[in-house]
């Protein structure tokens, strides 16, 4: 939870914070965001290492987030889409 909020606050200062042209931090950062764990396959986890199960998850199941700004998605170019005020 805290780490989600933390990642928030990190995209609302890109949303609301120009750079010197003036454009949003927003639509000129990249952003690459992965997990270096595993999910749940550790020993004070739901499952140990040594099971069948938590091999099967540990190699196939690490997040990744990418963020071009520059990115075209379904027609709207991803900088655009996260300026949108909903």
């Amino acid at each position: 939870m805290s780490f989600d909020k933390g990642f928030g606050a990190l995209i609302d200062y890109l949303k609301t914070t120009e750079d010197a042209s003036g454009k949003k931090l927003i639509e000129t950062t990249a952003i690459l965001m992965f997990g270096d764990h595993y999910y749940y396959a550790n020993p004070n986890g739901v499952l140990g290492f040594e099971t069948e199960d938590a091999r099967k998850l540990a190699g196939n199941r690490c997040p990744l987030i990418i963020y071009n700004p520059r990115q075209i998605v379904n027609g709207v170019i991803q900088a655009e889409n996260a300026l949108k005020v909903e």
